[in-house]
């Protein structure tokens, strides 16, 4: 999916990727699924290469193993990261908490940085995630990027957490995303539609109805939000409403973007 995440295409590459789309899938519809899995179920892999002094973990999931890394003592503080992302996005930030005083614990969601598997989804990001959640010292604090936040939402882990909640930049309707991109593109409707249909039948849950707004808005711990304006992936939009209906505390920067987020300074006060 990280192909065709961000933006629409122009209009004559729009009919184009719509005709090429509708011909592969009725003239070979095996190979059209094939393809459509990779474009929307394969993440882009980021492998990154961690410090020595890293305590580094693998935790078995129903999705294969997950790599899980721990720095510093003190608190416990999650790191979730979303999709195309990975544990190390956030080791800028855990070396600042560690030094406050804190252990920062982040890990590789499925088929995602150096954790197994090839494909993934929302489903399976949530799977995986209450399956570590199991595992690990419980925190203090849970800090979540983008997609995590929708990871956490619908897990079945937030249903006992009371402690105090941070959505980084959060993406709060996946589907939504999804739908809005394969519009964009012209990818094929009917592919897109089978893929949904056979996530929902391997992994027992349809992506549509993982909306991440009723969760957080029945939240009963400390919820803060930190959203750029100028996102082009997740809008700010939907941390303004989330804010609005939760009494969450909105903070918001300017020219920081989706990813430059995680290295604020604004980011770090909040904390």
């Amino acid at each position: 999916m990280s192909n065709i995440y961000y933006g629409a295409q122009p209009p004559f590459k729009k009919t184009a990727i719509k005709l090429l789309t509708k011909l592969l899938r009725i003239a070979f519809p095996s190979l059209a699924m094939k393809i459509s899995r990779k474009v929307l179920l394969k993440p882009y892999r980021r492998e990154n290469t961690w410090p020595e002094n890293i305590c580094k973990t693998k935790i078995k999931t129903r999705h294969g193993d997950a790599q899980v890394y721990q720095y510093g003592t003190g608190q416990s503080i999650w790191l979730v990261h979303g999709w195309s992302g990975a544990g190390f996005q956030f080791w800028p930030l855990m070396q600042k908490l560690a030094e406050k005083g804190f252990s920062t614990i982040t890990f590789d969601l499925p088929a995602h940085g150096y954790s197994e598997g090839t494909l993934s989804s929302l489903p399976r990001m949530i799977q995986a995630f209450d399956d570590i959640s199991n595992t690990l010292e419980k925190p203090g604090l849970v800090i979540t990027h983008s997609m995590g936040a929708s990871v956490i939402a619908n897990s079945q882990w937030i249903n006992q957490y009371q402690n105090d909640l941070l959505l980084i930049a959060p993406l709060l309707e996946t589907f939504d995303l999804l739908q809005t991109t394969v519009n964009n593109t012209g990818f094929d409707q009917v592919l897109f539609d089978r893929i949904i249909a056979e996530v929902l039948a391997t992994d027992h849950m349809h992506i549509p109805q993982l909306d991440a707004y009723e969760h957080f808005i029945n939240f009963t711990g400390s919820l803060k939000i930190i959203h750029d304006i100028t996102d082009k992936f997740a809008p700010i939009e939907q941390s303004k409403y989330l804010a609005k209906k939760s009494g969450a505390e909105l903070y918001v920067t300017d020219n920081l973007g989706h990813s430059r987020i995680l290295r604020s300074s604004k980011l770090l006060k909040i904390i």
